[in-house]
């Protein structure tokens, strides 16, 4: 059995959200030292992909990672050590929120697929922040970063520009 395999079977063995934070707390512990980051290197492997040009920036190639997965900023070293060409972190909304109540993600083996009702659950604009501007200021960071906007569930819809807006300036 390959490693991909072990862990692949290892996070879908427990419950969907439980693993996936397990995941993010594993990514934040490698991605502290060198040696963890060249584990997580070498175990990434090497994409077989051109760089390519979009939006007026430049990926080593067209695999990133989607926001929903880093949402509070929190695994972006050990996500972009593993290989992934850009991170899109969050939803990130002004204020910490908990998210809607458990269970909230489902798994569907039969048609390999994941349902996420997460309800953007996060630490709030402020914590991102200072999470980017440590990230940045640690000369680490080679990839694009991109950041998915939310606005809070309390925020009447009418009003959500201006979360959006919040979160832009933060």
């Amino acid at each position: 059995m390959s490693l991909y395999e072990l862990i692949r079977r290892t996070f879908l063995s427990g419950d969907p959200e439980k693993m996936h934070d397990m995941a993010i707390h594993r990514l934040v512990q490698f991605q502290s030292s060198a040696i963890g980051r060249s584990l997580l290197r070498v175990a990434g492997g090497t994409p077989n992909h051109a760089p390519m040009n979009a939006m007026g920036l430049t990926f080593s190639h067209p695999v990133g990672i989607a926001a929903g997965f880093d949402k509070d900023a929190e695994a972006i070293i050990g996500l972009q050590e593993l290989g992934f060409s850009y991170v899109e972190i969050g939803t990130v909304t002004p204020r910490p929120q908990p998210g809607n109540p458990f269970p909230r993600i489902w798994r569907f083996p039969d048609e390999k697929s994941i349902v996420n009702a997460m309800g953007f659950p996060g630490k709030g604009m402020h914590v991102i922040a200072s999470r980017l501007r440590s990230v940045r200021a640690s000369g680490l960071l080679r990839i694009p970063i991109g950041i998915n906007l939310g606005k809070n569930l309390t925020t009447p819809v009418p009003h959500a520009a201006q979360d959006y807006t919040a979160v832009l300036k933060e």
